[in-house]
């Protein structure tokens, strides 16, 4: 159920759709809420990337908490 919803933002992303940022939200927060990793590491960057203080710290700290590699990469930046 959490990947269906996870695979629905990125289809929403804009690569298989035509780019929705409502519609891609929403699957990545009801994914990200059903505990799917990569759902919430995303979550956690802002779509500019660029800038550190554009993440959000609890959502990748949930992330790597699942033993998502990227997220727990990503922690660095924080401390």
């Amino acid at each position: 159920w959490p990947d269906a919803l996870f695979e629905m933002a990125m289809a929403h992303r804009g690569e298989t759709l035509e780019r929705d940022e409502s519609k891609y939200m929403y699957y990545l927060k009801e994914a990200a809420g059903l505990g799917h990793p990569d759902a919430q590491r995303m979550l956690g960057i802002n779509d500019k990337r660029q800038e550190d203080e554009n993440m959000n710290p609890h959502y990748i700290t949930l992330a790597a908490s699942q033993s998502n590699s990227k997220a727990c990469g990503m922690l660095g930046h924080f401390f």
